[in-house]
């Protein structure tokens, strides 16, 4: 996934990219390597996608306006699994 800007306005994040085949409402990503560490990166959950432009997601508190840094920030995309043999309690 190449980025090519990450903003935030109040809670809302928005990674631009240049393609977002793949990524969906609902799907959990990681971020990694923000200018904000403490309350950009970790795992958040994609709220919505602009086909081949964005997606956005809500963090817990208000970041930096300014979050991307070309050289380390990073976006991986996860998935949720079920039907794992490894009990709960």
């Amino acid at each position: 996934m190449t980025i090519t800007n990450v903003t935030s306005s109040t809670t809302t994040v928005t990674i631009a990219i240049a393609n977002t085949s793949g990524l969906t409402a609902g799907q959990p990503i990681f971020v990694v390597g923000s200018l904000d560490i403490g309350n950009a990166d970790g795992w958040w959950v994609v709220e919505s996608v602009s086909a081949n432009t964005n997606f956005t997601f809500t963090v817990t508190n208000t970041p930096a306006a300014a979050l991307f840094d070309a050289n380390k920030t990073y976006v991986y995309v996860g998935y949720f699994y079920t039907g794992a043999a490894i009990p709960v309690s």
